[in-house]
């Protein structure tokens, strides 16, 4: 390959980067919020612990990913992240049904902190006959790459369940300002009344 090719990949791949950035800056000035840098989710999962971890090292996510996989320690995460810029968000419900994944709809920060609002991925079976639709077993998780945040995060749910329909946020979890490497957090207050 010639200079003036190497050269070529490196402003078409500065440029992407510099759009990325612009773009997720226009979409919270413009409060709508941001999305993940990268997200990677799915239908099953080993963690059988419901709810949000924050992650602030690669040991932790090493470990989390691990427990995901339901494999030994030595088993890898695929994410190399770096932690002095960035974190990690992990959500997990296991015992679910008819899930596909998890998809993180926004990232912005109102007056009291980081708001995190997601949606569990779902869709619709059913069951000829006699029988109730059971459904699909699923435990869906996502993994969340975001800028770095030490300070309190609320978690919202897309809590409608309409196609089409706007969403309807409701918080259902709760995490105080970052305190160890891992960090679960609570149910939300407002989620119990």
């Amino acid at each position: 390959m010639t200079r003036t090719g190497i050269a070529l990949i490196v402003c078409v791949i500065a440029l992407a980067t510099l759009a990325g950035a612009a773009h997720r800056t226009a979409l919270s000035d413009a409060g709508q919020g941001a999305p993940p840098l990268t997200a990677i989710t799915g239908p099953t999962t080993a963690v059988r612990e419901r709810g949000w971890r924050r992650l602030s090292t690669q040991e932790a996510l090493d470990t989390l990913w691990a427990e995901h996989a339901g494999t030994a320690r030595q088993h890898v995460s695929p994410l190399s992240v770096d932690f002095d810029r960035c974190v990690v968000l992990a959500y997990f419900e296991p015992g679910s049904i008819n899930a596909s994944g998890v998809r993180v709809e926004s990232i912005d920060t109102p007056e009291r902190g980081l708001r995190v609002r997601y949606n569990i991925v779902r869709y619709q079976t059913a069951t000829f006959g006699d029988k109730p639709d059971a459904g699909v077993p699923a435990a869906p998780f996502g993994f969340f790459v975001i800028d770095r945040y030490d300070g309190p995060i609320s978690f919202e749910e897309n809590t409608q369940g309409t196609i089409g329909a706007p969403p309807e946020w409701t918080e259902r979890w709760f995490m105080r300002a970052l305190s160890a490497p891992s960090q679960m957090a609570e149910g939300s207050r407002k989620a119990e009344q």
